[in-house]
């Protein structure tokens, strides 16, 4: 029997969020810088500080703070969000293969557009750099695509690699997508490795 280890954890919401029409008109009114895969990212940074966002930013958090609980992270540590930002693909734009550095978990939140996936990349191999299987699976897939659902948040390790490719559809894909950090107590006095962030 096979079992999968040290499996990445990816969570879906349970529950999905239908955002105002002020949240909208304000995500609408938003100015816009274009990227390389000639899709556009918000010039401003953080969009859920907006007094229209408070609403969905604590519900973001508590979609942060159930992923947290289900991985057994400790209560006495607490999870924020950083900066936020909006991202938009025309038809025939995608999104750069990236990560996100300085940060514990990244959230992508789906606004609109219909079928385009997030796609996510594995760069190891347990077998090393051999190109031995017929197909994929749970065990030997280098990229995986979480499909995008209106109103649904994904939540991620920041350190896992992933895309948005092109976007064939005739709709503009639309996402919200943050970082998030910790604060707080972690580790042990008297294992040498206690940290506190404030």
């Amino acid at each position: 029997m096979l079992e999968p280890v040290f499996a990445t954890p990816i969570y879906t919401s349970d529950n999905f969020y239908q955002l105002t029409n002020e949240q909208l008109n304000y995500l609408k009114n938003l100015s816009t810088l274009k990227q390389k895969g000639n899709n556009f990212i918000s010039a401003e940074k953080f969009i859920l500080d907006n007094e229209a966002m408070e609403d969905f930013k604590n519900w973001c958090l508590l979609n942060v703070i159930s992923f947290a609980k289900q991985l057994g992270i400790s209560e006495k540590t607490s999870f924020y969000i950083t900066q936020s930002w909006l991202n938009k693909n025309p038809p025939q734009s995608y999104h750069h293969t990236h990560m996100h550095p300085n940060s514990i978990f990244s959230c992508i939140y789906y606004v609109e557009g219909d079928e385009c996936p997030t796609n996510f990349y594995r760069y190891d191999d347990s077998f090393g750099n051999y190109n031995f299987y017929e197909g994929s699976n749970v065990y030997t897939s280098k990229k995986v695509g979480v499909m995008n659902e209106v109103g649904r948040l994904l939540i991620f390790p920041s350190t896992l690699v992933h895309d948005v490719e092109i976007n064939n559809s005739g709709k503009e894909r639309i996402t919200i997508s943050f970082n998030t950090f910790i604060q707080g107590e972690m580790g042990d006095i008297k294992g040498s490795d206690h940290l506190i962030i404030k």
